[in-house]
Formats: structure tokens, sequence, C-alpha cells
């Protein structure tokens, strides 16, 4: 009775959870951008504090179905942004830099996990999502400090750019890929490649009703009436490959895609509305949720693992951008190695993919605990570099 008591999270009403985990996300958030980083440090935090490892206020599953509609948003953001995505291909610099980084850290996250170094005994599936998440990079807190720099419309600011954006557009589609065949045996492939062609109907026909009436959509001047097709579609396609057992963040990643083309999506109202949806409410839930996820005993525990992850991601995606910067010539190529090095969103996805496929049940540890460092570890390491490599005069030998 009294150890049930013990367990039993303070706040069990919905509404109390939403107010008291929104709130205490979007404080931490603030403060962590004070200081020069970002906001999701302080959500992950947040929701640390308040989950059963610390403070034990909040159970996680309360408030589950609020942070999907967050995932689902974040991945629609994704696809949304990239306007023009396959053009970005035809930088041949930018392609070698972006497909590089991806291939090479993924081999070598994959050749430490098959390895006798190995802190477990990891099935290939979940092999190749622990790699394909460490071989993906984040732009969010490079770009916010490029911006603050003046140096995004720079020549290696575009270059970083459109580097980061190939490699997570590649990596995204990879996901979709393995989304299908998760389960190796032929009948669960041919079983899913089947749903699969029958949500691309599906996207096809959406498509074609768009391309047949979002003129019409647009000259209403209803931006309601706008905000809600859209969002109407986001759910639709989330729902649609939810059901066909592929995975939420595929079917919101493909809206973004879909509905990038709407000539009213790139409206200051609608982009406002859906950053006050998207980054005002339901991303900092689904971040403070993943901190309540989160078992503090687990990363203290493995937290010497979660360094190695880090150090080989950190180290390999750092030489090879280095190398690209001087290849081509860019001017500070430190600077560049420093901005690919982060850790966030893209990452999380796909490593909350595997654990909802079940690819991490019979591990001894969560490789989602593990990662959860290094979320903090790159965040701080690429302020601290760029700041030092933005120096005129700094080298690898030093300040001359």
């Amino acid at each position: 009775m009294s150890s049930a008591l013990i367990n039993t999270p303070l706040i069990t009403n919905i509404l109390l959870a939403i107010f008291v985990i929104l709130g205490f996300a979007r404080l931490l958030g603030w403060l962590f951008e004070k200081f020069g980083y970002d906001s999701v440090i302080g959500e992950l935090i947040a929701g640390l504090l308040l989950g059963p490892s610390i403070l034990n206020w909040i159970d996680p599953h309360l408030i589950e179905d609020f942070a999907i509609i967050g995932a689902v948003l974040i991945l629609f953001l994704a696809g949304l942004k990239e306007h023009n995505s396959f053009s970005l291909f035809r930088d041949k610099k930018a392609l070698s830099l972006g497909l590089s980084m991806l291939i090479i850290t993924f081999f070598f996250v994959f050749m430490y996990l098959i390895s006798p170094f190995s802190p477990a005994k990891f099935g290939i599936s979940s092999i190749i999502f622990v790699s394909l998440a460490y071989a993906v990079v984040d732009l969010g807190v490079p770009i916010k400090i490029l911006l603050s720099k003046k140096k995004m419309n720079s020549p290696m600011g575009q270059f970083v750019l459109n580097a980061g954006v190939i490699n997570v557009l590649v990596g995204l589609l990879l996901l979709v890929i393995l989304s299908i065949v998760s389960d190796f045996t032929l009948e669960h492939v041919l079983e899913k490649v089947l749903q699969f062609g029958l949500f691309i109907l599906v996207f096809m026909l959406v498509s074609w009703f768009l391309s047949r009436f979002s003129l019409k959509i647009m000259l209403q001047n209803l931006e309601e009436l706008q905000f809600s097709l859209v969002f109407l579609i986001v759910i639709l396609m989330a729902y649609l490959t939810e059901h066909l057992g592929i995975s939420v963040v595929v079917g919101s990643f493909l809206a973004g895609v879909l509905v990038q083309n709407m000539s009213f999506v790139d409206s200051k109202i609608f982009d406002e509305k859906l950053k006050a949806l998207a980054y005002g409410i339901f991303i900092p839930i689904f971040f403070a949720w993943f901190g309540l996820e989160l078992i503090l005993s687990e990363i203290i525990k493995f937290f010497r693992l979660a360094i190695v992850f880090f150090l080989i991601s950190s180290i390999v995606k750092f030489i090879i951008a280095y190398l690209f910067a001087k290849i081509y010539d860019f001017e500070k190529p430190l600077l560049v190695g420093a901005t690919m090095l982060s850790l966030d969103v893209e990452s999380l996805v796909i490593l909350l993919l595997a654990k909802e496929i079940g690819l991490f049940e019979s591990l001894p540890f969560s490789p989602i605990s593990v990662f959860a460092p290094s979320v903090l570890l790159t965040t701080i390491l690429v302020s601290v570099l760029m700041k030092i490599f933005d120096r005129d005069k700094v080298t690898l030998k030093g300040v001359n």
C-alpha cells in the first residue's frame, strides 16, 4: 500500500499536468535561450525533473497523446521547410559533404556496435537504427549562432545549410525505408510494401485535390480555413501511416512535402499560426515528455557509454566537415567542422521509432537514455567551438 502511494505521481489530472509541464518547459527553455543555448535542453530537463526519476509529479503516459502531436508537427515542419529539396542535390559540394558525413559516421557507429567492444548484443535492425540516429545532424543550434553572427548568407553559411539539409533529408528517406523493412521476413516486407503502396495512392489523391482546389482555397482569403485544411492533411497522413504500421513520423514528414507548394503556406500569417501552435505548445510538450520518459539512474549508469557514442559521432563528423571545407577552400574550416556536430530532433525521432517497433526490448539499457546526454553535450560543444573557431587566426596548431 505505502509502496503504491510512493510510486503514484503527484498530479493525475491531465489538465493540471499539461499546465505544469508546459509552463515549466517553457520557463526552463527560455532560461537556456537567455544563456545562449537551445531551448530544447531546458524542455528536456523540465521533463526529467518532473518525471518519475526525481519529483515524480507527472506520469509520462498521461501526456503521451499530446507529445505524439508534437512529434507529428516536428516532422511536418521538417518536410515543409525543405522547399525545392531535391534541387539541393545539384550543389555538388554540399552533396558530397552531406552524404559523406551520413555514410562514414554510420559506418563507424555500425562497426563499433558489431565489434567486441559493443556494450550489448544488438540485433542487426537495432544496430542500423542507432547508427542512422548518430549519423544525421541537427542544424538548429549552429544556424541560430550563424544568424546571430550574420554569417548565414555567406558562402560558408549556405554550404553548411545545404550540406545539413541533404544529410537530414537522405536520413529521413532512409528512415521511411527502414520503417517498411524493419522486419526482414519476406512476408512482412511484402505486406509493408503493399501498405505503403496504398498510402502512396492516398498521397497522390490528396496531391491531386490540392493541385485542383488550393488556388480556390487561397482566393477565399480565409486564414482559418487554410490553416485547418493543412492541419487536417497532416493528421490524416500521420494517421494513415500509423494505421498501416509504418509510423506517424513518416506520414507527417510526407505531409510537409505535400503542402509545401501551396501558395498560402508561405504567407506570414500562416507561418505565425503554425509556429505558435508547434513551438508554443506541442513541441515543448514533446521534448518535456521525452524528459519524463528518461530514467536518471539509467543515464548515470550508462553515462560512460553515452560519452563513447558522443565522441565517435562528434570526432568523425568534425574531421569530415573540416577536410571538405579545406578541399573546397572555405574560410575557417574549423568553424565549418564545429557546425556539423549537433544531435537533436531527427536523431531522437529515429530512436523513438525503433523503440516503437520494439527493437530495444531485449537490450539491457535503452539507447534513448544513452542518447539523451548527447543533446546537451553537442549543444554545449557546438556553442563553445563556434565561439573559439570564429576568431580569424585560429588553426589546428593554435593561435598564430
